[in-house]
């Protein structure tokens, strides 16, 4: 039986991961699923827990930690606990809203959404 307080989406999205300590390694992979607060990922290299990323999805910049990270067949899949997300893409600020407004109570009134406006040329 599943015990999670938030429900997960399967989702099948290219991101690139940075590791943001050291020499800042740029990992390629793909979203797997995601919650209100964590996502799972399918990267191409090990990296380690507790470790600080910044995942690049979709016009959208998410910054998180890392739970856990296994190998799992030819990839390396990896537990990410989100702490901010930054969006500028609407569908994706759209999807971020919805999954907060159906996740657990606490969770709704502790997060939210940024939006970055574009910087005009002059």
């Amino acid at each position: 039986m599943d015990q999670r307080s938030e429900p997960r989406f399967s989702v099948d999205e290219p991101v690139r991961v940075t590791v943001l300590k050291g020499e800042h390694a740029v990992i390629s992979g793909r979203v797997a699923n995601l919650s209100g607060r964590g996502m799972r990922l399918l990267i191409d290299a090990e990296v380690p827990v507790g470790a600080l990323i910044r995942v690049d999805v979709d016009g959208s910049m998410l910054l998180g930690e890392v739970c856990y990270c296994c190998h799992e067949a030819e990839k390396w899949a990896l537990g990410l606990q989100m702490e901010h997300a930054l969006t500028v893409s609407d569908d994706l600020a759209r999807l971020m809203r919805q999954l907060i407004q159906e996740s657990a109570p606490e969770v709704r009134q502790a997060s939210t959404v940024k939006r970055t406006p574009y910087a005009k040329d002059s």
